[in-house]
């Protein structure tokens, strides 16, 4: 659910199964802690940035008696979601394009919130607007996950990132970007003769950058606000949006 979503219109991002944000996961994690998750067989689920489904689709086929409803300020994401869940032939799956901010476009309640990838990515509105959402839209034993990139450890993924945006800062057209960025990263990592840890650590990023399907590299060289959040064990709300965090490890 990028702030930019006609970058997402143009490459489309290629959505995958998450096993660490799976409902059961965090059912799992739930009774570690103490709580009583709601049981997975019959269960509501909210996938807010669900992309083309890739990760919500399949929740819903092994859950069948489940409802499961995704939203995504991407259209084209969307369409192409709905196409792959009929398809299927599943009946408990709903795909929107909402676009964030608008938080009222979330009705009911949902024991399982999912949030993966899209956090770090979007505008300040928009990070408090999925906050409310887990606050307002949860069910009393409610789980919610939202992914976040963090400091110290993605230094060396920003300092590639910025390196690639600027390098590319001037060409318009997407195709173009991803071409030119790519052969920097191939060209930096072939030509770093350092072999301290951190030399390693950019060395490695800059690897995984280039090999990313091009959907998913535009997110490293397309222009985004991103949250530097530094490494703790919980992540505090900002003021207003009433939620509380319970500290984990993934």
């Amino acid at each position: 659910m990028p702030p930019e979503s006609g970058a997402y219109e143009i490459v489309p991002y290629p959505t995958r199964a998450q096993s660490p944000i799976h409902p059961d996961r965090l059912a799992a994690l739930g009774l570690l802690y103490g709580l009583d998750p709601c049981p997975l067989d019959r269960c509501r689920i909210l996938e807010i940035g669900c992309g083309d489904g890739g990760n919500l689709i399949p929740i819903a086929a092994v859950l069948p008696e489940s409802r499961c409803e995704g939203i995504d300020a991407s259209s084209t994401a969307i369409r192409r979601g709905r196409e792959y869940a009929e398809r299927c032939g599943l009946r408990n799956v709903a795909l929107r394009c909402v676009q964030l901010p608008d938080a009222a476009a979330v009705t009911g309640e949902f024991d399982y919130i999912l949030c993966h990838g899209v956090f770090s990515w979007v505008p300040e509105p928009v990070r408090e607007a999925i906050l409310r959402i887990c606050c307002a839209h949860l069910a009393p034993k409610g789980l919610a996950v939202v992914s976040y990139n963090a400091l110290p450890g993605g230094h060396a993924r920003r300092a590639v990132r910025e390196m690639l945006r600027w390098h590319v800062r001037e060409v318009a057209a997407a195709a173009e970007r991803i071409t030119e960025a790519r052969a920097l990263a191939q060209l930096v990592e072939e030509r770093m003769v350092e072999q301290g840890a951190s030399a390693r650590a950019l060395r490695e990023e800059l690897a995984v950058a280039r090999h990313k399907e091009d959907g998913h590299f535009t997110t490293t060289i397309w222009p985004r606000p991103t949250i530097r959040s530094t490494c703790t064990n919980s992540w505090c709300a900002p003021a207003g949006t009433g939620c509380a965090t319970w500290p984990t490890r993934t």
